[in-house]
C-alpha cells in the first residue's frame, strides 16, 4: 500500500507546483494590466503656467547690399575665350566709319529631326533669339554657321562669332 500512496503524493505535488505558478502568473498578469488601465485613466492635474504674452516681432528690413556679377574673359575649364570678339571687315568703301557692334554671343546650334538644317541660339544684347540660315533680326543676318561658329552679317559688315 505504501508504493501507491507514494504515487498519489507525487502526483498531488506535481498538480500543487502547477496551481502555485498558475498564481503567480495571474497575479503578474493582474499587476501589469492593473498599472496599463491605471496609467491611462488616471486623473492627473497639470498644472498650468502662464506665460507672459510675448511682444510682437515686426520685421524691418535693412537696406540690402547690391551685388553685381562680372562676367569672366577666360573658361577655367576649357581654357579658351568665354566672350568671343567678332572679326570685324573693313568697309569697301574709302571712309571709314566706326561701326558699333551689338553685344553678340553665339549659344547653340538646335538641328531639327526631320531635315539636315538646324536653328541657332544667339544671344543680342541679353536677349535670346532663334536664328534660320537668312533670317534677319534686329539688323542683324544669319549668313551660316556651324555647331562651333556663325557667320552674321550687321549693317552690310559680315563677321564670325565662335561658341
Amino acid at each position: 500500500m505504501r508504493p501507491r500512496f507514494q504515487q498519489i503524493l507525487l502526483v498531488l505535488m506535481s498538480k500543487i507546483k502547477t496551481y502555485i505558478l498558475l498564481v503567480i502568473v495571474i497575479a503578474i498578469w493582474g499587476t501589469i494590466i492593473y498599472k496599463v488601465v491605471n496609467g491611462v485613466t488616471a486623473d492627473q492635474e497639470i498644472d498650468l503656467i502662464e506665460t507672459p504674452p510675448t511682444p510682437e516681432l515686426r520685421h524691418t528690413p535693412k537696406e540690402q547690399p547690391k551685388y553685381s556679377m562680372q562676367l569672366q574673359e577666360r573658361d577655367p575649364f576649357l581654357d579658351k575665350p568665354l566672350l568671343s570678339t567678332p572679326a570685324v571687315k573693313s568697309p569697301k568703301t574709302k571712309t571709314k566709319q566706326e561701326l558699333v557692334l551689338p553685344n553678340i554671343i553665339y549659344k547653340g546650334l538646335i538641328i531639327r529631326k526631320d531635315s539636315s538644317t538646324g536653328i541657332y541660339l544667339i544671344q543680342v544684347e541679353g536677349q535670346q533669339f532663334l536664328f534660320d540660315v537668312g533670317e534677319e533680326i534686329d539688323g542683324i543676318t544669319l549668313k551660316s554657321g556651324t555647331a562651333e561658329h556663325v557667320i552674321l552679317n550687321y549693317k552690310g559688315t559680315s563677321f564670325k562669332v565662335i561658341k
